[in-house]
Order: C-alpha cells, then structure tokens, then sequence
C-alpha cells in the first residue's frame, strides 16, 4: 500500500468513526430528550444542556437538537442518518420543513441532493422561510459612477425610476447572453468548443471513485480523452470538459489513465 492510498484508508476510517458518533450523539439526545433529562438535573433548556452539560457550540447544540426533535416526528429520518444516507447538514436543512405528510419528498431530496441544490429547491417551496439575500459590496467612485449611469440609461428605457437591484440584473443578463456558452445561440457552424460547453453543461464531467459528478463549473478547461500526442482529433466526441483540479489529475497520470478520461 502505497502512502496516499495509507492517508486514503485512515481519512476513510476516520470519516466512519465520526458518522458513527454522530448517530449515537442523536441516540443519546433522543433518550435525552424523551426522559428529560436536562429538567431533572436543573438546566433550563436542551440547549443548555447542550451546550453546558455536553460542550457543545451554541452551532452544533442548535443542530442536534432540531434533529433530535425532528427524528421523534419523523422517525424515518434517524434511519436513514443511521444509515448514513442522509447527512446532518442536510438534515438539519430540511427539518424546519419536514412532516409526516411530506417526508417521502423531502427525505428524498435530502439523500440525493447537495447542499447547494437542495437549498434551491428549499427557497422555491417555502419562500415565506427565506428571506431575501441582502448583499453589501463596497464600490470605488468609478464603480459607482459606472452603476448610476447604468441606472439612468435603464430608468430611460423602463419609463421609470431603476432601482440599484434592476440595474445590477440588467447588466448581469446581458454579460451572460454575450458570455455564457449555455445562453449563446447556435450558428449554422458553431464552434466545437461551444457544443462541448453546452453538451458537458458548462460543467466537469469528472467521476469521482463514489460515483458522484464534479460539481465544478469555474477554471473550466476543454481537455482530449486521446492526448493529440497519442493521435486525439478536436472532434466532439474526443473532447470533454474538466475543471483545473481534474484536468491536472489527469495529465500527471500515466497515460493508460489520462485515455479513461470520464465520459460527459
């Protein structure tokens, strides 16, 4: 065994161990919970006890206690962590949310979603749970000037007075049309880049060894499945998208490795 693959087996086990933990952790809580404790050794709440009986950050004791409360509601959700299916940080998204009519849909989407796009799918649905995302950016004079024009010109245009928030999303479109390969028009004749772009989804195609797709879409590169060294043509079929990190995994492998280059 070679010692990346020794780092690999202690990082693996070390994962298990703590996924373990933390399903005991909420098996505790719930007997916890479910006889309590903390009432009859005079704290005044679960989360205190939480935090002061247990040590746990204010973070964590808000998490797993939320959970814990969630699991007697819907107990499907402590098997499936158990399982290690789902993920606390999913969990604990999801648990606001959560009921006995909609755990089918929701658990689901906890299990096979990742954060950010679970997030996503969280706001659609309940709305009314997340409020607007305020931004707040530091500009130089320039910049602003440069906004206040964009303001004008876009205040002309609608009929009316334009607000900072329009005129950000004005500009933000019109850099995507012009920019974005998903968002270009085809042409009788596009380029082969552009058709890689918008078949790989402007995103890598890399298969990580767990079967999970990178999610990267940024430092995106065009990478040959047959190196142009071995005779690879600039055809769709020999070109796949990559991020920095993968692209450069696969040029320092060997180059058996570099033509198993993963498939969109």
């Amino acid at each position: 065994m070679t010692k990346i693959q020794q780092i690999h087996e202690m990082a693996v086990v070390a994962a298990k161990d703590f996924k373990q933990g933390e399903s005991q952790l909420l098996q505790a809580l719930l007997d916890v919970d479910r006889e309590r404790v903390y009432d009859q050794m005079a704290y005044s709440s679960f989360h205190i006890y939480c935090v002061e009986a247990l040590s746990l950050s204010d973070t964590q004791a808000y998490t797993y206690v939320g959970i814990t409360r969630k699991m007697r509601e819907v107990p499907e959700l402590k098997v499936m962590i158990d399982k290690g299916e789902i993920h606390t940080t999913n969990a604990r998204r999801v648990d606001p949310h959560l009921t006995p009519t909609n755990k089918d849909v929701w658990l689901k989407k906890a299990k096979e979603l990742p954060q950010r796009e679970l997030d996503k799918e969280l706001k659609i649905h309940f709305p009314d749970k997340f409020p607007q995302e305020k931004i707040h950016l530091a500009v130089s004079p320039e910049l602003e000037s440069k906004l206040e024009r964009v303001k004008d010109l876009l205040s002309q245009k609608m009929g009316k007075a334009c607000t900072l928030e329009e005129a950000i999303s004005s500009m933000v479109d019109l850099f995507l049309k012009k920019a974005d390969p998903l968002q270009r028009k085809l042409v009788a004749r596009p380029s082969v880049r552009t058709q890689v772009a918008k078949r790989d989804v402007a995103q890598c195609t890399f298969i990580t060894p767990t079967g999970r797709r990178c999610s990267s879409r940024r430092w995106l590169h065009v990478h040959h499945k047959t190196p142009r060294a071995f005779g690879g043509a600039d055809t769709l079929e020999n070109l796949t998208t990559l991020c920095s990190t993968h692209n450069r995994h696969l040029h320092t492998s060997p180059p058996s490795m570099i033509k198993r280059s993963p498939s969109p």
